[in-house]
């Protein structure tokens, strides 16, 4: 059946774009009618084009190199009769007057209060929240709360972004009705305000949020009806795809363990190159029960509606007081607190409360983001791991470890760990554990290997099939990891590429920032 399918494309200068193609090409080929909706650099404010030392202040030589990007991709296509390509800003007059009003409200703020959030509010309680969620991932710290005056130049441009992005989105999605929408990430301006639309307008499986394929994969990642960040959603979805996939359970170990080995075994990112194999922290004693927490990058997950609501402890500095109000009069029991090493802005804030702590609490150590320590050796030797969302809860469990699992992951479908969801059976968990050496509510040996296998399976085969992709030979230089991945039609490759100015001041700059980051680590 022929289908109206409309994408709100991601932005073309990240290498996403390619795969975005690819998807686009096999709908054509399908005969589909498909629409583009793409950027043409008029925003105030892109996630693609911001350097916080700039104030986040866009340059028009990064939008030229994203528009001939994205120019070059169009001449890719073929089959092209049924494709129709727009601008995503699509605002009435109305609407820019609405805009304006609130343009007027900001100018008389130097921070959020409820005159700004009753404006917005009244149009869609969910401006609000997409901003929330920008700024979190944007600043990646979720303690410094939208409302700080210290983040409000950034408040006023990612929510007039989000403003004119819903008011797009509404507009779009009247005017074509599509049957189906194909949407990029889902959780910045650009995109949530089409995603909750969508949501509230169109069945969940005709709503394709998208993301960049898992490491070493050429199929795009996606989630049917909500974002991947709603992991409780995500992990559903994955399950069900294990339970009706009849590959061999042989060929899925062979695949997973692979995989498995090669993280627990290898270091394969940055932080990991710094950690010494088999050491531990000098204090760690195998004559205690050891209690090992891996904490999570908040900023990743915390701004998403649909986590927080379920997730009870508030952060992770919550659950570890009551984790150690638990285990304060028990001899022998010691928390080793290991601190997330892409934690974000938060990092020294939480270490300083951490610090704080041991004016209460003697029994806990905390394992700093740049420590030497081997995480999974880490994990080897400790009685119990705690997790919130981190992948060292899948880690642990493989190497055959009992695992908390506190909040929402991708597999949390699966039988892989034991899930609390309140400090009242935190405790309740935790006291049968230390008290009695009881692990019984913890999937069996058995189970858990099972699950772990199928998820990663599933997990890294769950996707939109790449048919016209091919990945270059890796480039011994890491900073042109975004650039690896070339399209291929009929045997013949074919690289996109801006035109030479664009594409040469564009590298430049990319070569420049990516270097003084990691010179001055910002």
């Amino acid at each position: 059946m022929k289908k109206k399918i409309l994408f709100n494309l991601s932005f073309s200068l990240w290498p996403i774009f390619n795969y975005e193609l690819d998807l686009i090409q096999q709908k054509l080929d399908e005969g589909h009618v498909v629409k583009i909706l793409y950027c043409n650099s008029s925003p105030e404010f892109c996630e693609a084009n911001l350097e916080k030392i700039l104030r986040y202040k866009k340059l028009n030589f990064v939008c030229n190199y994203c528009l001939s990007k994205f120019k070059d991709g169009l001449s890719w296509l073929n089959n092209k009769d049924n494709l129709l390509i727009e601008n995503f800003d699509y605002v009435t007059a109305d609407q820019k007057k609405i805009i304006l009003n609130y343009e007027n409200i900001l100018t008389k703020k130097d921070n959020v209060d409820d005159d700004i959030m009753l404006f917005l509010n009244k149009i869609s309680k969910n401006i609000l929240d997409t901003t929330r969620s920008n700024i979190i991932t944007t600043i990646e710290s979720s303690l410094s709360s939208y409302k700080n005056k210290e983040n409000f130049l950034l408040f006023k441009k990612i929510s007039k972004s989000t403003l004119s992005s819903y008011f797009s989105s509404l507009n779009h999605m009247k005017k074509f009705r599509p049957d189906e929408v194909y949407i990029y990430n889902g959780r910045i301006y650009r995109y949530q305000p089409m995603m909750r639309i969508a949501q509230s307008t169109m069945l969940k499986d005709n709503i394709n949020v998208y993301e960049w394929p898992t490491f070493g994969n050429l199929n795009l990642s996606y989630s049917k009806g909500s974002y991947g960040h709603n992991s409780g959603n995500h992990s559903r979805q994955v399950f069900e795809a294990s339970q009706k996939d009849n590959t061999d359970f042989l060929k899925r170990e062979a695949f997973s363990k692979k995989l498995l080995e090669k993280n627990i075994n290898k270091k394969n990112l940055p932080w990991e190159n710094k950690q010494i194999k088999g050491s531990l922290p000098k204090n760690f004693s195998k004559s205690n029960f050891n209690i090992t927490y891996f904490t999570s990058s908040e900023f990743e997950y915390l701004g998403i509606p649909e986590i927080e609501k379920n997730f009870k402890f508030k952060n992770n500095l919550g659950a570890i007081k009551s984790i150690l109000k638990c285990i304060n009069e028990k001899p022998s029991t010691f928390l080793n607190i290991r601190m997330h090493p892409q934690g974000g802005l938060d990092s020294d804030t939480y270490f300083k409360e951490f610090q704080k702590l041991k004016k209460y609490y003697s029994n806990f150590q905390i394992i700093e983001p740049n420590s030497t320590v081997d995480s999974h050796e880490l994990m080897k030797k400790s009685d119990l791991i705690i997790v919130i969302h981190s992948t060292a809860g899948l880690e642990a469990s493989y190497l055959n470890k009992n695992v908390i699992n506190l909040g929402m992951t991708t597999w949390s479908s699966f039988e892989i760990t034991k899930r609390c969801f309140d400090e009242k059976e935190l405790h309740s968990q935790l006291n049968k554990c230390i008290d009695k050496n009881n692990f019984e509510d913890f999937p069996s040996e058995n189970t858990k290997y099972q699950s772990i296998i199928n998820y990663v399976y599933s997990y890294y085969n769950f996707g939109f099939k790449s048919k016209f992709l091919k990945e270059r030979k890796k480039n011994k230089f890491h900073i042109f990891k975004m650039f690896k991945v070339n399209m291929i039609r009929n045997g013949k490759t074919y690289s996109l590429k801006a035109k030479f100015f664009e594409r040469y001041f564009y590298y430049t700059y990319y070569i420049l920032t990516h270097s003084i980051k990691k010179i001055f680590k910002f």
